[in-house]
């Protein structure tokens, strides 16, 4: 879940990547079941980074709750590539 314990730990996982050197990242959303304001900034903000780091961020095969967050918000083609 892409709530704010969840966002909260993606964001720690994905600073950790960035900071190891890791610029390109692809994020398996397939199994998320529910995603807030929260998680969408995460990813937004996690991106961000790694755009900064002339990197990218991606998410492959979102679910449902992940695509219609990307959609409501016109987020969905920053994570497409």
């Amino acid at each position: 879940m892409l709530d704010v314990a969840g966002s909260a730990a993606l964001l720690a996982k994905l600073d950790q990547l960035i900071e190891e050197g890791r610029h390109h990242l692809v994020i398996d959303v397939s199994g998320v079941t529910f995603c807030n304001s929260s998680g969408i900034s995460a990813l937004v903000r996690s991106r961000a980074r790694a755009v900064e780091m002339t990197g990218s961020l991606r998410l492959t095969s979102p679910s449902p709750a992940v695509r219609r967050v990307l959609d409501l918000t016109g987020l969905a083609r920053m994570f497409e590539h």
